[in-house]
């Protein structure tokens, strides 16, 4: 059985223990045996101050900004005469978010404005590289997009229609998939005069131009010469 430091009676104690204790009030207390209930209660206190602190720093760190930066606004806050530290806390958090958001703002702007570039401009010449014309790379680039994305390190990745990894290259899968869907944006397909490429492997006539989707209506029908 083990010992705590308080109790209401010497009988909730066993025979060997009780000359440990004394009685302060109405109850018996061994100096001796560790306040379990104290240790308990301050391991929760700094677990929660540990929990606090990971939030706090989440919310800094959010905004992009340096561990130095982070404690120079911690301590501020530590020397203010407020008592209330976790409304002042609270309060610089606020600040330092209304100075940085335009930052960060900006910061991810150029992120994504760069992604899109990589993303735009390695698919466009890999279509290209597949026999595509080059006439219809803007295009065919704006109507796939959703088809490419960048993985973690930069590279390129072809998602199937699930939006899962295919493993191909766009290269690839402009040559294998694409080209047989749409052979008439494609060198050495059966390109006719004034304009029309056979309708990317239909019969080029207006009529099929009602089966495609709008966006793929608008292209195509710029690329036929067609006023639509």
């Amino acid at each position: 059985m083990a010992l705590v430091r308080e109790v209401d009676a010497l009988d909730d104690v066993p025979e060997w223990a009780k000359a440990g204790y004394k009685q302060v009030g109405e109850k018996w207390v061994n100096d001796d045996v560790e306040d379990v209930g104290a240790l308990k209660g301050a391991l929760k206190k700094e677990r929660e101050g540990r929990e606090l602190t990971a939030k706090e720093l989440a919310a800094f760190k959010n905004l992009g900004m340096s561990p130095d930066q982070i404690a120079e606004i911690k301590a501020k806050a530590a020397s203010s005469p407020d008592k209330d530290v976790d409304k002042l806390i609270e309060k610089r958090v606020a600040e330092a978010k209304k100075e940085f958001e335009p930052v960060v703002a900006e910061r991810d702007a150029l992120k994504t404005e760069n992604r899109k570039l990589k993303l735009t401009d390695k698919v466009r010449a890999d279509f290209i590289a597949a026999g595509g014309l080059e006439e219809e790379a803007d295009d065919v680039v704006r109507l796939t997009e959703g088809r490419f994305d960048l993985g973690d390190k930069g590279k390129i990745v072809v998602l199937d229609d699930e939006g899962d990894p295919t493993g191909q290259s766009p290269k690839e899968w402009f040559e294998k998939i694409y080209k047989k869907a749409k052979p008439g944006r494609f060198k050495g397909s059966n390109a006719s005069g004034s304009g029309a490429r056979g309708g990317d492997g239909g019969s080029g006539s207006n009529a099929d131009l009602e089966k495609l989707p709008p966006e793929e209506r608008l292209a195509e029908a710029r690329r036929r010469g067609i006023s639509k």
